[in-house]
């Protein structure tokens, strides 16, 4: 399988010829002809040699094995080169934190490995780089493994390399950690904290619970994007291309935007960006005296998603309050069972069971009989 491809500069063409040897190896093949004259028309060039009159002389210089061989051009890419030519595809418009992650990863790979073409990075150097990542978290093990599936299968699908050296076996999952949820007891002394010195921060928090908006998105959040005479926000999904849809507005939330000044218009709340609302909730759970590890801004749209699932809320309904767009998200990320709800179903079925139990050892029920029916035939 070849493909022809020619460049073509005031006075010559460089034409290449790239092929793929029985072995799938990718070679290139370069001859330069000289053009003897160039004429214009509407300021562009118009050349006189014809397609067929290149491939002509091409068959020629074939023949007579003139062409310079050279192996393909990228054989030498090294995993940095991968990651400059994945980025810069068409289409292809990553945040600047999952860059600055991948480019993390490529290093740490390169710190480990050394310089080398992907080429020479074997299946041994990726599971012994997996194994230094054991002293680290499952899920930064699981990101940088997953960066590098993503570009030696990058590699893979240009043809630059034969075979992935990532091992199929290795995991790329990361491990879910539950939330920290505030308790009542605890949520009860961070509230009186807030409704005393931090009254914005209240209003927002409690948006957040109420809607399950994410941070980002509340922070956004206009006076005209509130509908009062529809009872409905209009909602603008980051994560889905920005589309907008209506979210029903509660009597409660209602109430509290009728209460809050205007003081920011046309912004609703005061913090408007996601990392001055994290520092403001960090400040204050640590001026209330409670224990902020793992309380995030993220924890109380887990925590609205899964006091909804308490109440019954249907998996497919549930999805669209949490605005996701699979359901395995829902399910699988952000409804975690209470304790106490656990204790109550197992309690109930173990009440269940022993009353059974208590019957069958008292004889009241008769046991069933799980042997198999005889052959009437061959009795």
């Amino acid at each position: 399988m070849s493909t022809l491809r020619y460049r073509k500069t005031s006075n010559t063409f460089t034409v290449y010829l790239e092929f793929t040897d029985q072995h799938r190896r990718r070679h290139c093949k370069s001859l330069k002809l000289s053009v003897p004259r160039i004429s214009y028309k509407n300021n562009k060039p118009i050349y006189p040699l014809e397609a067929w009159d290149i491939k002509k002389q091409i068959d020629t210089e074939i023949a007579l094995n003139t062409f310079h061989i050279k192996k393909y051009q990228h054989v030498n890419l090294t995993l940095s080169d991968i990651l400059a030519r994945y980025l810069s595809l068409d289409g292809k418009d990553s945040s600047p934190g999952t860059k600055a992650s991948y480019k993390a990863t490529v290093d740490l790979f390169t710190i480990h490995t050394g310089v080398l073409p992907i080429t020479a990075v074997t299946e041994e150097m990726v599971v012994k780089f997996h194994n230094t990542l054991a002293l680290k978290s499952k899920s930064t093990m699981a990101r940088h493994i997953r960066v590098l599936k993503l570009l030696f299968n990058f590699a893979l699908r240009r043809n630059f390399i034969l075979q992935s050296p990532v091992p199929y076996y290795l995991s790329t999952q990361s491990t879910v950690r539950l939330p920290a949820f505030l308790s009542e007891s605890e949520k009860e002394i961070f509230y009186k904290h807030i409704l005393t010195h931090n009254l914005p921060l209240f209003y927002q928090l409690e948006f957040l619970l109420l809607t399950g908006f994410r941070s980002t998105e509340s922070c956004l959040l206009t006076w005209p994007d509130i509908l009062f005479e529809l009872d409905a926000i209009k909602h603008t999904n980051i994560k889905r291309q920005s589309t907008v849809t209506l979210f029903p507005l509660s009597a409660y939330l209602r109430d509290l935007f009728l209460e809050m000044p205007r003081t920011y218009a046309p912004c609703i709340f005061k913090y408007r960006s996601r990392s001055s609302l994290y520092h403001a909730l960090q400040q204050n759970l640590t001026a209330s005296g409670i224990d902020r590890k793992g309380i995030t801004i993220h924890s109380f749209k887990k925590q609205y998603a899964t006091r909804l699932a308490s109440m019954g809320v249907p998996i497919t309904t549930l999805k669209d309050l949490a605005h996701h767009k699979s359901i395995a998200t829902t399910a699988n990320n952000y409804i975690f069972t209470q304790l106490n709800d656990m204790r109550t179903f197992i309690n109930a079925y173990s009440e269940e069971h022993r009353r059974l139990t208590s019957n069958l050892r008292h004889g009241n029920i008769q046991p069933v009989n799980f042997s198999p029916p005889q052959n009437k035939k061959a009795q």
